[in-house]
């Protein structure tokens, strides 16, 4: 959420959750390891290059909360609970135009 929403964190995060949906993935898909692990690689040489990729992980992220909840895998279910709810907490919402901070 917090990389949907461009707030400010670690400048690893974005490869790092990559990795990490790689690792959750891989136990119901294997291509899915080498997919998100090339991912996060590209999104390491792409912030070595100074470019944004934030946005690009947590959209990533999302879609491999949505595969997992798919697959009936509680980390799907314990992902998707995590973002609604700080989709809740931080007043981000979704809107026409992406992810925005509501009264901004």
């Amino acid at each position: 959420m917090a990389l949907l929403a461009e707030a400010p964190v670690p400048r690893l995060a974005p490869v790092v959750l990559l990795y990490w949906c790689a690792a959750l993935l891989a136990a119901h898909w294997g291509p899915a390891l080498l997919l998100f692990v090339a991912a996060g690689v590209a999104a390491q040489v792409a912030l070595s290059r100074g470019l944004g990729v934030g946005r690009l992980a947590g959209g990533a992220a999302a879609v491999a909360a949505l595969v997992l909840l798919a697959a009936r895998d509680l980390h799907g279910a314990a992902m998707v609970a995590g973002m609604a709810i700080a989709a809740v907490s931080t007043g981000a919402i979704w809107g026409p135009c992406g992810w925005r901070r509501r009264g901004g």
